[in-house]
């Protein structure tokens, strides 16, 4: 396969890699407590795909020398690397505890924590400290009155 076969290749079909990056975006707005940082790097993800898409039409649509693809996938390569934190937020394994992370909490969660390893905030009327539903754990004591 030659260069210009890729090329040519790469303009038909990023689109469809672009259009799976924006449905994980819209898929994540349903998270967005949770994946408000996640969602931003699929954001920044679609771009970098977008522009290497514009970059590759251009070049088969002018007949451009064909290493300009490769200049352009090191430029997008490097623009990547240096904001590569905020692009790929994305862990496979638990930070706290180094176990495996469920699909959901690659893409949705921003702790990146398994189950276990996150703690979970008292809902209202109820307290996850050991003074009891309700209690009050402040500087005087459990449910001391002032």
């Amino acid at each position: 396969m030659s260069l210009t076969a890729l090329n040519r290749f790469l303009a038909d079909n990023l689109f469809y890699l672009l259009l799976g990056i924006l449905l994980l975006n819209m898929l994540q707005r349903r998270e967005r407590a949770a994946s408000a940082n996640k969602r931003l790097a699929t954001f920044y993800l679609a771009v970098i795909v977008l522009a290497w898409m514009i970059g590759t039409i251009l070049i088969v649509h002018f007949g451009l020398p064909d290493a300009l693809q490769l200049l352009l996938i090191g430029a997008l390569g490097f623009a990547a690397y240096h904001f590569r934190v905020q692009i790929w937020p994305f862990r496979r394994s638990c930070l706290k505890c180094g176990g495996p992370l469920s699909g959901k909490r690659i893409l949705y969660h921003e702790a990146n924590l398994c189950e276990n390893c996150e703690v979970i905030p008292p809902g209202p009327g109820g307290s996850s400290e050991p003074g009891g539903p309700g209690g009050s754990t402040g500087p005087r004591g459990p449910s001391d009155p002032a």
